[in-house]
Parts: structure tokens; sequence; C-alpha cells
């Protein structure tokens, strides 16, 4: 049933999978097979907002979502941040995703 409803649509697939926190192993098959910018971006966007909840320590956290989000080239990380931002359900995570989209550098491309 599920592959059924799938074979139609791998963004699909893709997005079910990483909603069970396979998020690197999602984004390589994603971009292996070469499904659309839009959902690679919103696959990464979850996988920041994974990241947001993860422990400091483990590379998580603000900081360690902010670092990820800061290592993508070009617009990448505006655009992965945004997808993030309308995903997020809390209001800490939505204020380090737009201070993130609002930093020096970043403000001028928006």
């Amino acid at each position: 049933d599920i592959e059924k409803s799938c074979q139609e649509n791998s963004g699909t697939l893709l997005k079910r999978l990483s909603a069970f926190g396979a998020h690197d192993l999602v984004s390589d098959i994603a971009r292996e097979f070469g499904v659309t910018s839009d959902v690679l971006w919103e696959l990464e966007g979850e996988a920041i907002l994974s990241s947001l909840s993860d422990n400091s320590v483990n590379g998580g956290g603000f900081a360690g979502a902010i670092r990820q989000l800061s290592g993508m080239g070009g617009d990448d990380g505006l655009v992965v941040a945004f997808f993030a931002l309308r995903s997020a359900k809390d209001l800490a995570s939505k204020r380090v995703l737009l201070k993130y989209m609002l930093s020096d550098g970043n403000e001028e491309r928006l």
C-alpha cells in the first residue's frame, strides 16, 4: 500500500522515511535519485528542526543548527531555514531560524 502510494511521488516516500529520523540517509538518497530542489530543501529543513532538539554535546541544539545552515553553500542555507521555519512548532525554534535568516550577510540576500 505504501509502495503504491509512493511510486507516483518519490518525495512522499522520502518525507515518510525522514519522519522516522533517518535524515542523513534520506538526503543522500534524494541527491542520488535527483529529486527536485524543493523536496531536498524540505527534507533538509526537517533535519535542521531535528537538530534543534538534539543535545548540543552531540552537535545539535541552536548552535549546531546554525552551524549546519551556515555550512550550506550560497542561498541554500536561507532556503532550508525558510522550509524549517514553515514546519517549526515552537517559538524558540522559530526565533533561532529567524535570527539566522536576518544575520549579517543573509539579510541582503533575502
